[in-house]
């Protein structure tokens, strides 16, 4: 096989950038994690510097070795002078910069469902909107080698979007790469008050509910309570916002500032739970959810519902506590459980470890994305 140069295309900011990331980031990341875990020579390409940030302006380049920053309107004429080459685009944000590209081998990451989280929208979204994303992922799975998705789960919801693309893609062009992310070092196992944290990004699907209050009812006064929840690409402090009815109450709440993924994780790594519930949709149900999944590469067991791509894995490894968060008798006997039994906290806590190892350190999410990779090069050569 002729060695042939390998993209990952991020949407958004990335690990290394000393910004909050958001999950299409973290994924990119990960993905080129674990190609390179693999064998394969992959390099992240994330677009910077043409658009000012919320935050900080002009977006900062990463600063790993393996990260290539381009401004947006030079993606074309990159990856046109860098053909042959297998490019990873994440949902279809860039395919307008990818498609048509002669010698460019487009792979199609399924990470999250796009058109589910638009139809979600409050208020509903135009037709338009949906209409004109669903005409982008079309062309974008059209114009596509291969496929990754996010989890088994959303093998289906692929294969019917396939369909209505008219793509025929034999198995072998489809693989799994669940949600690749690193492990924080382990955290010092300190007694004393319970550190319960919730954290990440107030998405408009997923927003905190009423079983707020069932939890600060059933929590110590004692008990430390750390809020890190952020509105993506808006005002910073925007999810201080976020209505945590009683919680907000509690007299160890403790609001904390957006801050770099490693820093998040890090802070993750300091506490004993976190508290990562919401009501069920047809979105959440095919939901990855990024801030459980880093949560649990953090050895942070969760309290999480039983309908998302995570439950079954949360489940298997006894990695934290399924609870629907409607049912309040349910909640409030899973905070009862996390106060009363901290050497069962203890151990779901190494059960995350083992869940992350298992499932989403690098190397091992993304094997079945480096064989297909490996599997186009080898038909580009024939």
């Amino acid at each position: 096989m002729n060695a042939k140069a390998i993209y990952v295309l991020a949407n958004d900011i990335v690990p290394g950038s000393s910004m909050p990331v958001a999950a299409p980031g973290l994924r990119a990341s990960g993905l080129v994690d674990g190609l390179v875990a693999n064998g394969l020579a992959a390099q992240l390409v994330t677009p910077t510097g043409n658009t000012p940030s919320p935050w900080r302006s002009p977006v900062p380049r990463p600063g790993s070795p393996r990260a290539i920053a381009v401004r947006p309107v030079d993606l074309r004429s990159f990856f046109s002078t860098r053909a042959p080459a297998t490019v990873i685009i994440t949902n279809f944000n860039y395919i307008e910069a990818v498609e048509g590209i002669d010698g460019l081998d487009i792979v199609f990451d399924l990470f999250a469902p796009k058109v589910l989280e638009l139809r979600c929208g409050v208020p509903a979204p135009a037709a338009a909107a949906v209409a004109r994303a669903t005409e982008r992922k079309i062309r974008a799975l059209q114009s596509a080698s291969g496929f990754l998705v996010n989890g088994r789960k959303k093998l289906p919801y692929l294969s019917s979007w396939l369909e209505r693309a008219g793509v025929k893609a034999a198995p072998s062009r489809v693989a799994v790469a669940e949600m690749a992310v690193p492990a924080s070092p382990l955290a010092p196992d300190t007694d004393g008050p319970l550190r319960l944290v919730m954290g990440g990004y107030v998405q408009k699907w997923s927003r905190p509910g009423a079983w707020l209050d069932v939890v600060a009812a059933h929590l110590p006064a004692d008990a430390v309570v750390s809020i890190a929840l952020n509105s993506h690409w808006g005002n910073r402090n925007r999810g201080r916002d976020v209505a945590l009815g009683d919680l907000a109450l509690h007299p160890g709440m403790n609001r904390v500032s957006s801050m770099a993924f490693e820093q998040f994780q890090e802070l993750l790594s300091t506490h004993h739970v976190m508290l990562d519930l919401f009501e069920d949709t047809e979105e959440r149900r095919l939901a990855m959810v990024t801030r459980t999944v880093v949560a649990l590469a953090s050895g942070v067991p969760v309290i999480h519902p039983p309908f998302t791509e995570v439950s079954p894995l949360i489940e298997k490894f006894d990695a934290g506590w399924l609870v629907d968060a409607g049912d309040s008798d349910a909640v409030a006997a899973s905070v009862a459980s996390v106060v009363a039994d901290r050497a069962g906290v203890r151990a779901k806590a190494a059960n995350a470890r083992k869940l992350w190892k298992a499932h989403f350190d690098p190397a091992v999410a993304t094997k079945e994305a480096a064989l297909l990779i490996r599997r186009l090069h080898d038909e580009a050569d024939k």
